[in-house]
């Protein structure tokens, strides 16, 4: 990665890291979008007598990202680069939305009886209610009581092999749709069946589609924490100024000197920091054979 300097600008230090973008750092945690190694780019930090910038990608595989800030404008190195501290607030935010979505339409059918008319008593007293409508209001037909007729073609069934709770929901059914029958023939009203009398079990579908959305959100919080324990050695930069986007770096190596910090995230604070600053001091100023000009040697 070439780094374009201006007239009479020199490089004093240039650090070699792994730059993690295929995360970004939210409310203490780090968000994974990608896994394994296309979530890696190699990554230059490159201070200058004027200037830190960082470039990362470029190799083929991803874009070239650009982010720089003047030596001037910089008020504090932890502005720019600091620690990732580690929160537990979101995964734990994940997990009790998780427990909660599945746990609460249990709890929710238990109180409400939604369990026991769930199932076989649901379909026997949907079909209770349709056959007593319906042969209430045939008798009525044949019987010359109402002027109305039943639509050819209507069946009405019953399951003569069902459970003891279909038996029992059909014979609750049964009343309900013969009343309306009798309510609707008294009325000369014309044969509906009285749907709307009928059972749900959406309570089955609703516990069903929570389980699995809390499944997914238990899940992805214990992706989020695995990646926070991996991401306790990072370095966060921004420096592209408030609407930048964060980089999260590790693995860093002096370029001019070859010093090797590793994770070992302080003791790069501690030597970014006082390199920046002492450039921002007018301390600068290395010997010779330590400046360095990209594309060319030492002075």
């Amino acid at each position: 990665m070439d780094v374009r300097l201006s007239e009479g600008e020199d490089v004093i230090r240039r650090y070699r890291c792994t730059a993690h973008d295929g995360c970004i750092p939210l409310i203490g945690s780090v968000i994974p979008f990608r896994f394994g190694a296309s979530a890696d780019s190699e990554c230059v930090i490159t201070v200058t007598d004027r200037r830190v910038l960082c470039d990362t990608g470029g190799d083929g595989r991803k874009a070239p990202v650009h982010q720089e800030v003047g030596i001037p404008h910089i008020t504090s190195v932890y502005s720019l680069i600091y620690r990732f501290n580690r929160d537990i607030r979101l995964p734990l935010v994940l997990a009790v939305a998780a427990i909660l979505l599945m746990v609460a339409p249990l709890v929710y059918a238990y109180a409400t009886d939604a369990v026991d008319t769930a199932g076989d008593y649901t379909d026997g007293y949907n079909d209770g209610v349709r056959y007593g409508y319906y042969t209430t209001y045939l008798a009525s037909v044949q019987a010359g009581t109402v002027a109305n007729s039943i639509p050819a073609g209507f069946e009405a069934d019953v399951d003569p092999y069902g459970s003891a709770r279909y038996d029992r929901g059909y014979a609750e059914g049964l009343k309900v749709g013969s009343k309306d029958a009798t309510a609707d023939v008294t009325a000369n009203r014309t044969f509906s069946v009285p749907t709307g009398e009928y059972l749900s079990d959406s309570i089955a579908t609703v516990s069903l589609v929570c389980c699995i959305v809390g499944v997914v959100l238990f899940t992805v919080g214990a992706v989020i924490m695995a990646a926070d324990v991996r991401a306790r050695g990072w370095i966060v930069m921004r420096l592209g100024g408030p609407g930048s986007k964060q980089l999260l770096v590790s693995r860093v190596v002096d370029e001019t000197d070859g010093t090797d910090f590793g994770d070992d995230v302080d003791l790069t604070l501690m030597e970014l920091g006082a390199v920046i600053m002492d450039i921002k001091a007018g301390f600068i100023v290395p010997p010779a054979e330590m400046r360095l000009r990209v594309g060319g040697g030492a002075e």
